[in-house]
Formats: structure tokens, C-alpha cells, sequence
């Protein structure tokens, strides 16, 4: 089911990556003072709705196309039973009912829809629209679930790979490190019952 909502996350990511993206080489207008610390990001610029939004029959059309009408299903499978397990653990079997028959009951295309509105406008749409209907569109939507699955075991194993090569270059540091005594480890005080005490000479 990931396959079928990945356009759907990729058009929304993307917009908003986008968005918080700043010009290069622009100037700084920090005070000198700020110099000594790092200066705040820069808030990301507003993104404005378009004049023309995309109407509720191209979005829908597009949430049909991309698999996003599945969104409320998606939603079913994987938020129900966190929201369950937050739950009292002697929550009465009414509310856990209660709960369900309000998921499937929610606005999901609703909202979905309002959030294509204020990004994308119909000509956006339909150039989109025209992408995901093309060969190459197809061809995306098919390959897009293994192709994902296959970058995150890659990402996986390299990041396992990265971690084995950092603790192989630094095993002689490593070890010598775990054979020193722990600083958290309290210190041994003598007893005052052992101790001697030193007779003045006259």
C-alpha cells in the first residue's frame, strides 16, 4: 500500500523542501554581536495559495491516479492500532468501537483535497495530471514500491557498513579506552580504623 501514496508524499514534500530552500550567497543582516553565535535560520519564506486552485474533481482525479484515495485505508491499517494502545488499558470495548467507527467516518479526502488547494493551481494539475498518465508516469507508479524498498535496505547496509569501517579504524582507542577504570567508578577510602598514626619525635 506504501506504493500507492509515495506521489502523494513526494508532491507534498517536495513543496515544502522547496519552500525552505534560501538563495545562495545571500548576505547576512545579523548585528556584529550575533558573530560570536551561531545566527538563527532564517525563517522560510510563505508560500502563497494559487489564484487558481486546482478544482475537487482534479484533485480527486489526481488522489485516483497516484492511489492518495487510499489514504483513508493507509490510515485504518497503521494510526488505529497506535490510537488503541494509548488507550486506558481497561478502556471499555464502547470506545475502542467508538474509535474505529470515527476513523472510518473521518474527512480524510477532505482534507487532502484542501491541501492540494493551497498549493497546486488547475494548470499545475493538469500538467500533473498528463505526467501520471504517460508512459513514464506509469512506469513511476509501478516501480515506484520495490524501487523505495530497494533504496532503504541499500541506505540500511551502508549506514551498517559506515558504522563497522568508524569502529575498525578506531579499535586500538576503543579498546584501550574500555580497559581504563570507569571515572563514574567511586573512589576506595581508607578506613580510619587502619590507618597509623604518626608518633612525634621529641
Amino acid at each position: 500500500m506504501r506504493n500507492q501514496t509515495f506521489a502523494l508524499c513526494v508532491l507534498l514534500a517536495s513543496s515544502a523542501a522547496f519552500a525552505q530552500q534560501q538563495p545562495a550567497g545571500a548576505a547576512s543582516s545579523s548585528s556584529p554581536s550575533s558573530a560570536a553565535a551561531p545566527a538563527a535560520a532564517p525563517a522560510a519564506p510563505a508560500i502563497q495559495p494559487p489564484a487558481h486552485p486546482i478544482t475537487e474533481a482534479q484533485a480527486r482525479e489526481m488522489m485516483e491516479v497516484t492511489g492518495a484515495s487510499n489514504l483513508k485505508k493507509l490510515m485504518m491499517v497503521q494510526m488505529l492500532p497506535y490510537l488503541e494502545r494509548s488507550l486506558p488499558p481497561n478502556a471499555p470495548d464502547d470506545v475502542k468501537k467508538d474509535l474505529e467507527t470515527s476513523m472510518q467516518n473521518a474527512d480524510v479526502d477532505g482534507v487532502v483535497i484542501h491541501t492540494y488547494q493551497e498549493y497546486l493551481s488547475t494548470d499545475d494539475a493538469t500538467s500533473i495530471l498528463a505526467f501520471y498518465k504517460s508512459p513514464a508516469g506509469k512506469q513511476l507508479l509501478t516501480v515506484q514500491q520495490p524501487m523505495s524498498r530497494e533504496v532503504i535496505q541499500k541506505c540500511g547496509k551502508l549506514g551498517q557498513q559506515i558504522g563497522q569501517d568508524v569502529v575498525q579504524r578506531h579499535k586500538a582507542e576503543l579498546d584501550a579506552l574500555q580497559k581504563k577504570p570507569s571515572l563514574n567508578a567511586p573512589a576506595t577510602q581508607a578506613s580510619p580504623s587502619t590507618s597509623t598514626p604518626t608518633n612525634p619525635q621529641h
